[in-house]
């Protein structure tokens, strides 16, 4: 059991410590001028998920349409005594980004979507 759980009851509901999405690093700056930034990796109808063999939640190229251009990948890992958001995939550089298309310029991944709406 990771050290920030120990002593909670079980269905304890506890906020971890500087595990706040917006302590996340960001290797790759999108914007200013691409959208409302990266707060839209939770506001813009987007959703996480779950790695149920080692307790990691992602937060995948979240923000999509003109709310966010970033495509990085997010990861905390829960299972660890004292969880961070690291990024093991950085964004498309801005200068990259192109609109409305299935890659960027640079075609190394596909652009930021809305999550709950990407088929």
């Amino acid at each position: 059991m990771p050290l920030w759980r120990k002593g909670m009851a079980v269905g304890e509901w506890k906020q971890i410590p500087n595990s706040a999405l917006a302590s996340a690093p960001m290797l790759v700056k999108t914007y200013p001028g691409l959208g409302y930034g990266p707060q839209s990796k939770v506001t813009a109808w987007n959703g996480f998920a779950i790695d149920t063999r080692d307790g990691s939640i992602y937060s995948a190229a979240n923000g999509g349409h003109t709310d966010y251009a970033g495509n990085e990948v997010n990861r905390i890992k829960l299972t660890d005594d004292v969880p961070r958001w690291t990024e093991p995939r950085a964004a498309t550089p801005a200068s990259q980004v192109r609109e409305n298309g299935t890659h960027y310029a640079d075609a190394t991944a596909p652009p930021s979507t809305r999550s709950a709406t990407a088929s």
